[in-house]
């Protein structure tokens, strides 16, 4: 199970990322999907990884 502390420490990069655009959330927007595209065209973020996780995740 996910910890205070480390749910804390999630919003901190979140509320770090949003700072490094002036909180403008389509400059966040923007900077994710670009993350995105990096990940698709390195391969490390494939459909099939995908696929995959989804079928083995189980809820808590």
């Amino acid at each position: 199970m996910i910890e205070e502390k480390e749910i804390a420490e999630i919003r901190r990069i979140r509320h770090q990322i949003s700072a490094q655009f002036e909180h403008d959330p389509r400059k966040v927007v923007a900077y994710y999907r670009r993350l995105e595209k990096e990940y698709r065209e390195s391969g490390e973020f494939s459909e099939r990884k995908v696929d995959r996780a989804k079928r083995n995740f189980v809820p808590r």
